[in-house]
């Protein structure tokens, strides 16, 4: 399984991001400047909201893809997981019967339905995605292989909020500029590789 163009488009920006905001490694943490650290700053809020809206679509794109397979005849564990979730979610009868199960209306108002949890949801960690990624169909065991990403993305979203809301003492969040850029290094094989998985719950 390849990745998706979503993907490559992720990488993308956030390589141009490093090229336009991360300096290059200085031999003594002492010669960056004040600017060298508000760029790298700059880096870690753009780059989270890049990775907050890589995956939000990714999440959006797939239950499209689902939802329509399904409404043309082809039923998907992820379409199934989504109008049962929907159902359970908004306290609506749940639709056991292939009749129900192939009702248009009721596909249409799954997908609607989750369409606003992935508005609603502001910032990404790993209890997020998630809640993200469950009702599309991916099951406990397949996410608990993820769990190297998914504490990675707890790490970046608690290193993103300060960065973002604090008005004092940001010089506390200050380090080395390229090591903004190495965590995304670090994420990129492992959002890779659940961007692959994604294919699994459209089939």
């Amino acid at each position: 399984m390849a990745s998706t163009s979503s993907f490559a488009s992720f990488k993308a920006a956030i390589t141009e991001l490093k090229a336009s905001l991360i300096v290059d490694a200085k031999q003594d943490y002492h010669l960056y400047t004040k600017a060298d650290h508000h760029m790298a700053l700059g880096f870690r809020v753009l780059a989270s909201a890049h990775l907050e809206a890589y995956i939000e679509k990714r999440c959006g794109d797939s239950a499209t893809k689902c939802a329509k397979m399904h409404m043309s005849g082809n039923p998907t564990r992820g379409s199934r997981c989504l109008l049962v979730w929907s159902s359970v979610e908004t306290g609506a009868e749940i639709p056991l019967d292939s009749a129900a199960m192939s009702r248009r209306e009721n596909m249409e108002k799954a997908l609607r339905h989750y369409q606003r949890l992935i508005e609603k949801s502001h910032g990404i960690n790993a209890s997020k995605l998630r809640r993200m990624l469950l009702p599309l169909g991916f099951q406990e065991a397949e996410l608990d292989r993820h769990d190297q990403l998914s504490n990675l993305l707890d790490s970046i979203a608690d290193n993103r909020n300060p960065a973002a809301h604090m008005a004092v003492n940001r010089a506390k969040e200050y380090q080395e500029p390229i090591k903004e850029w190495s965590i995304f290094d670090i994420l990129f094989p492992l959002l890779e590789k659940l961007d692959e998985d994604f294919d699994s719950v459209c089939a």
